[in-house]
């Protein structure tokens, strides 16, 4: 099992490598939600990117806990406080995008561009 770091919210970006390219906002206020009642139940998967770290896997998780923060800090501050729990990677950005992608795609909730775009990075 890989070692979790705790990073602060402010210093996690969606990666350059990420294949997410649209977020649905009422899946994420639902996951927000799931969230503040359940705790964050799987890490973030990130990779230092300029003066933070790029979110390889897990953008949804990442846009719910900037509107659990906005919407609802105190319960953000309470399961928050000492940072986002994260698995820091040392990652290619071709396995990046093959990481970003195989998630993705076992979830299956990408629009068929982004599965398109994916691949077509991966061929790049």
């Amino acid at each position: 099992m890989e070692p979790v770091t705790l990073i602060p919210l402010e210093r996690l970006l969606p990666s350059s490598a990420n294949v997410r390219m649209h977020v649905d906002a009422a899946r994420v206020r639902q996951l927000a939600e799931d969230i503040a009642m359940c705790g964050l139940l799987h890490p973030l998967v990130v990779r230092p990117e300029g003066a933070g770290y790029g979110v390889v896997c897990g953008r949804m998780r990442l846009e719910a806990l900037r509107l659990l923060q906005r919407e609802r800090p105190e319960v953000f501050e309470r399961l928050f406080a000492r940072g986002v729990p994260c698995v820091v990677r040392e990652l290619s950005d071709r396995e990046a995008v093959e990481l970003s992608l195989s998630e993705n795609l076992r979830q299956n909730t990408l629009t068929p561009e982004e599965v398109g775009r994916g691949i077509a990075r991966l061929h790049e």
